[in-house]
């Protein structure tokens, strides 16, 4: 029994969300007859051409009607099966009114993947079942989870929180946040290590009048910056917070 082999992607309506199944096409030969009638298929994808490991779960396909050797069939591995690394297909066939699960012929060669499935994961992004988006991690957390630098030219716009998402930072997060610091009559010097160019420092500084205060003040009375910490005036009834962002 052999198998050539077709791979093509479906049109897709730009009113219908793309899914993560794909179309796969192919020809069957039997006994090197071209076969007509049904039949059963199992595909199964692996992480080498031979041997390797099984990436994610089986695919059983019966009942597929096969006519003058063609035949449709739909995939769905899920889209944590394209990470960006070479998959090859093994598949397994049977005629279609065999029900022993162990009488598929496995074909071979596996057949690698070609880029079209991969249009599910773009080159160093990763999209899981929920609609996570990762780039630079496969296991994405939230709707975008970005390991590493993020370099932002543009604007941003909406509620964006830093990677802690409690801790009430803007986008991007600050170099050097000192949190809430109460007050001590005098002045409080807080030490960080930022070091570099003081000038391009962007400093926020706030203070309120109680620690549960929704309220926020920007005229911190005097504040000194260095490559290593900030001094500022303080009132011993107020809280400060100082963070710094470094322009490059």
């Amino acid at each position: 029994m052999a198998l050539g082999l077709i791979l093509s992607w479906p049109e897709v309506s730009e009113a219908v969300p793309l899914g993560t199944a794909f179309t796969y096409q192919g020809h069957l030969y039997d006994a090197n007859i071209v076969a007509n009638g049904t039949y059963d298929f199992a595909f199964k994808l692996y992480d080498a051409n031979v041997g390797g490991s099984k990436v994610g779960t089986d695919v059983n396909v019966s009942d597929v009607g096969v006519v003058d050797a063609y035949f449709t069939v739909e995939l769905d591995f899920g889209s944590g099966a394209f990470d960006g690394n070479a998959v090859w297909l093994e598949i397994g066939v049977r005629p279609g009114e065999m029900n022993d699960p162990n009488v598929y012929t496995t074909l071979s060669p596996r057949q690698e993947v070609t880029p079209t499935p991969y249009a599910l994961q773009t080159r160093g992004i990763f999209v899981d079942n929920t609609g996570n988006v990762g780039i630079g991690t496969d296991s994405p957390g939230a709707k975008l989870e970005v390991n590493g630098d993020l370099k932002v030219t543009g604007a941003y716009k909406g509620n964006i929180s830093s990677s802690s998402g409690s801790d009430g930072a803007p986008f991007p997060r600050p170099a050097y946040d000192s949190g809430w610091v109460a007050g001590t009559g005098d002045s409080i010097t807080l030490f960080h290590n930022i070091g570099g160019n003081i000038d391009n420092y962007v400093i926020k500084a706030e203070h309120k009048w109680f620690p549960d205060d929704c309220w926020l003040y920007y005229d911190v009375y005097r504040y000194n910056r260095t490559a290593n910490s900030v001094l500022f005036d303080t009132s011993a009834d107020e809280y400060y917070r100082f963070r710094i962002w470094v322009c490059n």
